[in-house]
């Protein structure tokens, strides 16, 4: 368990070790018996969210600082960092082969890197939305992005009732829009696809995981027992299972 919230969870490619990031600190875990296994890193930042390449060779995080980090697992230290936005990162995630990161900021953007250079090769803009959370399907043809507007009561826990998240699903070469869900006020703070990429499961200050057609845009189930704001999203690789850590300062894993 954690004293402090859980920012972002991340599996190795086996499902055997879960990364989790708790204010500036990023750990290792058993993801069977709940064992802790080692730190990763510690720095001042505040890391937002992780993700883990197909090889499982590399741990990459964001901050709210804008930066990007990537770590060598099998050496155990930072290998590079950059400058990745203006406004704060709140989500990072790896294409399926591991060969291209997407991170969403605050300044409105979804951005597509090239991990070994740092170089960014697709921008895809919400001119009406903060990205909270941006992702790839596991094909590599689309990207899921979820936002909030930019003006926003003082407290992320008081939302207007005339307040829209919408979930975003762009084509990943191109960078054009395909959908676009609207969540019914539903405070939006992790997005993903499932496994077969049928489906965008998402999560946020309701405390509940809902499922929704990827095309169609409709609700198709919702999943409850987080006691606070769900922070972030992994799906399971190779499994129909889905992981979702919390304010509640628990991680739970879904069948």
């Amino acid at each position: 368990g954690h004293v402090r919230g859980v920012s972002s969870i991340a599996f190795s490619p086996n499902s055997r070790i879960l990364y989790v990031a708790c204010d500036v600190t990023v750990t290792a875990w058993d993801s069977n018996s709940g064992r802790f296994i080692r730190r990763i890193g510690r720095g001042t930042e505040f890391v937002t969210s992780l993700a883990v390449p197909k090889d499982g060779r590399y741990l990459s995080g964001c901050t709210w600082s804008g930066q990007v980090y990537v770590w060598n697992l099998e050496a155990g230290k930072e290998t590079r960092h950059w400058k990745a936005h203006d406004g704060a990162i709140k989500s990072i995630a790896y294409s399926y082969d591991g060969k291209l990161l997407i991170t969403g900021s605050d300044d409105k953007t979804a951005r597509m890197w090239d991990p070994s250079s740092g170089q960014c090769i697709l921008t895809v803009t919400d001119p009406s939305n903060c990205i909270l959370s941006a992702t790839f399907s596991h094909d590599g043809q689309y990207i899921v992005t979820a936002g909030k507007p930019p003006i926003w009561q003082q407290s992320e826990f008081q939302i207007a009732s005339d307040t829209k998240f919408y979930i975003h699903l762009w084509n990943a070469k191109s960078g054009a829009l395909i959908n676009r869900i609207s969540t019914n006020g539903e405070g939006l703070k992790a997005v993903s696809f499932s496994s077969d990429d049928r489906y965008i499961i998402s999560a946020g200050l309701g405390r509940t995981v809902r499922v929704w057609s990827a095309f169609n845009g409709k609700l198709v189930n919702e999943l409850k027992g987080h006691t606070n704001a769900i922070t972030c999203i992994t799906v399971v690789p190779h499994a129909n299972l889905v992981a979702t850590g919390s304010e509640d300062a628990t991680v739970k894993i879904w069948d």
